[in-house]
């Protein structure tokens, strides 16, 4: 740490007093390496910024290093430090820096390095998403997928996350007409080979990661075009009776036979039309993926639209007219029942492998809530309510790793002034995927 210090200090005072000579801009890179390696994230980004700024041309490639240099990892690289920069400001909240960084990488980079350059400029979304500011969400990414999402350089998981997020900033915004249509472009992009084509990226210790992200964004596009199926659902209303001369049996029989069979029969179908499309995301190959979040949610729904079938016969109006007629009443009630078991039987198993699969993998979230309340409310004897209690239901997705901002201050200023044992005090935000 001390020889970390003495090495600031001199690249400093270099800099200071030969601002334009080869080995000061250097020596900007390797100050962006010692304070990165301290985690002074603010300061290794300023000093990555003032090296691509006038030596964005150094790569580490060619003649550009000694052989000492590249043993030594002192080569300086200004798209990698620059892309480090990007991730630095992102994490710290820095949305303008990091949106000027990005313009600049894909400046100097977009023709030689397409693959990064995409990488970069895909992130600055999660700055929009974070704030919540949907219009540029839509915006950026849509630019993306135009810029992008056709070339070889976009990698399937970021273009089929693209399209989700776009649609998810229109959901945001009760839009969920322009929303559809991004989901279904995700869903075909998985179809058409997105994960052949990570499975064959060379990079093998990462096709692992893209191939998740590839196959959970995949998912919730899945989820939410079935949830357009599930409200369609829960809007096919339960019939009135409707004596239409008089309460006797053949009203009722006449209500049963026109009004409540096609009911049954039309919500039935449009239950099983969503149930189907809430099964696309287990069917999704490969299998040995998991994405249970989104298997538990669409499990929770399947449960949900049976027991909201059982909830509309217990909840059916019975017509003054029928109630006081206890033959009448008798048979009413009896059709609604004989409907009503069938759909109950099958609710549980619904709500019991949405329960199992949370179990197995630990995973609680609302949807693993329901399952359990769901079930409980059924048949409290058999499913009672669990004691333990869990942790905050949440699914979050990052596109990077995203550094915290350490409180700098003092720790920031011994750590300039070269007293590194002060600065080791300070709190460390983890870098995450900027290497």
């Amino acid at each position: 740490m001390h020889l970390v210090g003495k090495a600031i200090r001199a690249r400093q005072r270099l800099i200071q007093t030969f601002p334009t000579s080869a080995l000061a801009r250097k020596a900007r890179y390797l100050l962006g390496q010692n304070f990165h390696a301290l985690a002074f994230y603010e300061q290794a980004a300023q000093y990555y910024e003032e090296f691509a700024e006038h030596d964005h041309d150094m790569t580490g490639e060619g003649d550009q290093c000694t052989a000492a240099e590249r043993t030594a990892g002192t080569c300086p690289n200004a798209p990698e430090g620059l892309q480090n920069a990007v991730f630095f400001r992102i994490g710290l909240g820095q949305t303008e820096q990091a949106v000027t960084d990005a313009r600049n990488f894909e400046r100097y980079y977009k023709r030689s390095r397409g693959q990064e350059t995409a990488q970069v400029m895909f992130a600055i979304g999660s700055v929009y998403e974070a704030a919540h500011d949907w219009a540029h969400v839509i915006s950026h990414y849509r630019d993306w997928l135009h810029d992008y999402g056709r070339a070889r350089e976009a990698l399937p998981s970021q273009v089929i996350r693209a399209n989700v997020q776009i649609a998810a900033a229109y959901r945001a915004q009760n839009d969920a007409a322009h929303a559809a249509p991004f989901y279904r472009d995700a869903v075909s992009v998985w179809e058409h080979g997105a994960a052949e084509r990570i499975n064959a990226l060379p990079d093998e210790g990462a096709r692992a990661g893209y191939l998740l992200e590839a196959k959970t964004a995949t998912s919730e596009a899945l989820f939410y075009m079935a949830e357009d199926l599930y409200n369609e659902y829960l809007r096919i209303r339960f019939p009135d009776f409707n004596a239409r001369g008089g309460a006797n049996m053949e009203a009722v029989n006449r209500w049963a036979t026109r009004d409540f069979g096609p009911w049954v029969v039309r919500k039935g179908a449009a239950l099983r039309t969503a149930e189907a499309a809430y099964a696309r995301i287990a069917a999704l190959e490969p299998v040995a993926v998991k994405v249970p979040q989104w298997l538990i949610a669409a499990a929770a729904r399947t449960g949900q639209m049976y027991t909201a079938f059982v909830d509309a016969f217990d909840d059916a109006p019975i017509p003054a007219e029928i109630e006081r007629d206890p033959e009448l009443y008798e048979v009413y009630v009896n059709a609604l029942n004989a409907q009503r078991q069938v759909f109950f039987d099958q609710a549980i198993p619904k709500f019991e492998y949405c329960l199992v699969t949370s179990t197995q993998v630990r995973w609680f979230n609302e949807y693993s809530r329901t399952c359990e309340l769901e079930l409980n409310r059924l048949n409290p004897q058999q499913y009672p309510l669990a004691a333990e209690m869990h942790g905050q239901a949440s699914y979050a997705f990052h596109d990077q790793a995203r550094p915290g901002a350490a409180e700098l201050g003092a720790h920031a200023e011994a750590a300039e002034a070269g007293d590194t044992d002060a600065a080791a005090g300070a709190p460390a935000a983890a870098a995450g995927g900027a290497q």
